[in-house]
């Protein structure tokens, strides 16, 4: 799932931006220095969604989870960014391992426990759609 716009003002660089961690900017009449603040300014827009997976080395269904991620969101066309925590009992206030918490500007939206692939896949595609409401107020 690929979100875009393009972006055309006078005396602005053309700006292709979407919703994945590819950049494309083309400028016409600007400098580096507008260049690098436009490519600033997306990063930190994608930046304010993201999920982070609460886990343990001791736990195989977090092990497990862990490795099949990434495929599970590919396989989803998710493209939110992951962080991986290790368990924390005084920081995580979570029942089960492993727990995945979507989060748009750090405020908790939705979690899941547990590595069952189709749950993941639904929770994932969960997520992107919430994601779509929330930051840009329309669905795909």
């Amino acid at each position: 799932m690929v979100v875009g716009w393009l972006v055309d003002l006078p005396g602005s660089p053309r700006c292709i931006i979407t919703t994945t961690l590819t950049i494309s900017i083309t400028t016409f009449h600007t400098n580096k220095l507008q260049q690098e603040r436009d490519k600033d300014l997306f990063l930190s827009r994608i930046q304010m969604s993201r999920l982070t997976l609460i886990s343990a080395s001791w736990c195989k269904p977090c092990t497990h989870l862990k490795e099949s991620l990434p495929k599970v969101a590919a396989e989803v066309e998710c493209d939110i960014p992951v962080i991986v925590e290790e368990y924390d009992d005084e920081k995580h206030h979570i029942d089960k391992l492993p727990t995945l918490c979507f989060t748009i500007d750090g405020l908790e939206k939705c979690r899941m426990d547990g590595a069952n692939q189709d749950k993941v896949k639904s929770f994932l595609r969960g997520c992107m759609a919430y994601e779509n409401i929330d930051m840009y107020g329309f669905e795909d």
